[in-house]
């Protein structure tokens, strides 16, 4: 990567961070404090998402998008699965999602955060006793050892990506992130991810893994990215 590529993509990944923390907080103050008196590595911190979880535990956040009618449509037209395929969500927080999915039809879920405090408080709003999804600590750059391989039909992901984006070392994390999602995948599974981190800097790194199939379209001003794994 030549010199004036690099600045590109770090003004491209800036801008992702930046749009990240929008997202989250509407203080512009707060916004500022995050990027640059914490940096961009901040975001794909297990001790920032810990910190942040700690201080408003029953608060709940969708990222990007909720589970609305178009994001159904998308979801259902997508991923071309029976309702009791096994599902992975990945970065869950305290995105009601996976919830919204259950009572939607969908039967067989896990959602898994890399902050322990999401989880905890996760499974206090729905203990997995009473029916729903499943809640599970793990980290999107090590999924296998939570998981195994070949487990799921279906990873979803909301933002996730976003964060490992904004890591100091964003192209080896974002591609062990690929390589993760694919390992966990069953043969002809799909993993959908609806991002704001553009193709121009996604798809080089995602290309590096060999999916049967890759694309990513544009939907509500953000990015919609799906990958199939071989039969």
């Amino acid at each position: 990567m030549d010199k004036s590529t690099g600045v590109m993509l770090s003004r491209v990944l800036f801008d992702v961070c930046v749009a990240l923390a929008a997202a989250m907080w509407t203080a512009a103050s707060f916004v500022a404090m995050v990027v640059e008196d914490q940096g961009q590595q901040s975001f794909a911190s297990a001790d920032f998402w810990e910190q942040q979880y700690s201080a408003n535990p029953q608060e709940m956040k969708d990222w990007l998008s909720g589970y609305d009618s178009e994001l159904k449509e998308l979801m259902h037209g997508t991923l071309g699965a029976p309702f009791s395929a096994p599902i992975l969500e990945v970065g869950c927080g305290s995105s009601p999602l996976s919830q919204c999915m259950y009572a939607d039809g969908w039967t067989n879920i896990t959602a898994c955060d890399i902050s322990k405090e999401a989880i905890r408080a996760a499974i206090q709003r729905w203990p997995y006793a009473q029916g729903g999804p499943k809640y599970v600590v793990a980290d999107a750059r090590s999924l296998t050892k939570s998981f195994g391989e070949s487990q799921f039909s279906i990873v979803i992901d909301k933002g996730t990506v976003d964060a490992i984006a904004c890591s100091e070392a964003w192209d080896y994390e974002l591609e062990l992130v690929a390589r993760q999602l694919a390992s966990v995948l069953k043969a002809g599974g799909t993993w959908l991810c609806i991002s704001l981190t553009p193709p121009s800097v996604l798809l080089p790194v995602l290309r590096r893994v060999p999916w049967a199939d890759l694309d990513c379209i544009a939907w509500k001003e953000i990015h919609v990215y799906t990958a199939k794994t071989r039969s």
